[in-house]
């Protein structure tokens, strides 16, 4: 493996990605720099928005495992059973008999 590789980090998302709250919920430096932006402060700034969202995202999660992991499990093992069985009863004699059709012109 090339020196590159082995030091990235392979579940890091990009710069043009946003998902952390800071990012998502950031108000614009116009805003935050005009007077009124000054003397109001931040809307964002309190913990309980932060915890909203993360209850949000984590919920999110959980809810769309539950829905739709045990279906996708349940397709990939199907899908894995039926290529296997395939691939063991058609595919390898065929294969077989290729080569002993081979082997007797």
């Amino acid at each position: 493996m090339s020196k590159e590789l082995d030091n990235s980090e392979l579940y890091k998302f990009g710069p043009h990605v946003n998902v952390d709250f800071d990012d998502v919920f950031e108000e614009s430096i116009d805003y935050q720099q005009s007077q009124l932006g000054q003397s109001v402060g931040t809307q964002f700034n309190h913990g309980y928005f932060k915890d909203i969202f993360d209850c949000c995202n984590s919920g999110t999660f959980y809810v769309l495992s539950v829905l739709i992991g045990w279906l996708s499990a349940l397709v990939c093992g199907l899908v894995y059973g039926v290529n296997m069985s395939l691939q063991i009863w058609c595919v390898q004699p065929c294969i077989k008999l290729f080569f002993t059709w081979l082997r007797l012109c």
